[in-house]
């Protein structure tokens, strides 16, 4: 996550490069095997059917988890407008451009919530908490290291003058 400063208006910026690249990776390789195995091979002729079968069900699986991926990391931008207190989030994924605006008095804190991934290490997100009790994930990407993603939750809380809080 990127945080950018300018003229009364804060920008967190969260790019999933890496992420699309391997649902990318993912995607491409999925389709080759399975191109491959309907002939797209020089020797494809001497598979038998089974193998065939097999090569494209394994490359279609392969495609839906390269989908999969690029579902779940979409590209967030959060921004605060100082002048008209109004947050604006928006997220651009597969599905196009989802755009969620919230008032800045809807705003009552930010957290920084701590999960574990597959490996066991810590992964961290940003969340607004909200005035009935909800919140809204500032990224949908969970980062590693706890000192950047503090960093972008501290000035983000003092942006909106509401508390920040480091555990839930």
């Amino acid at each position: 996550m990127h945080v950018v400063e300018r003229s009364g208006e804060l920008e967190v910026r969260d790019v999933p490069g890496l992420h699309w690249l391997l649902g990318l990776l993912f995607v491409g390789v999925g389709v080759l095997v399975m191109l491959g195995a309907l002939g797209l091979a020089r020797d494809a002729e001497t598979l038998r059917s089974w193998e065939r079968g097999l090569a494209v069900v394994m490359g279609g699986a392969a495609v839906v988890v390269g989908v999969w991926i690029l579902e779940r990391s979409p590209l967030s931008r959060l921004r605060v407008d100082g002048g008209a207190r109004r947050l604006e989030i928006v997220r651009r994924g597969l599905r196009g451009r989802r755009a969620l605006e919230i008032s800045a008095a809807e705003v009552t804190g930010v957290r920084l919530v701590e999960s574990t991934d597959d490996e066991g290490g810590a992964v961290f997100q940003v969340h607004l908490v909200l005035r009935h009790g909800g919140a809204v994930p500032v990224s949908l990407l969970w980062a590693h290291g706890r000192a950047p993603v503090t960093d972008v939750a501290t000035r983000l809380a003092a942006a909106l003058g509401v508390p920040y809080t480091p555990r839930p």
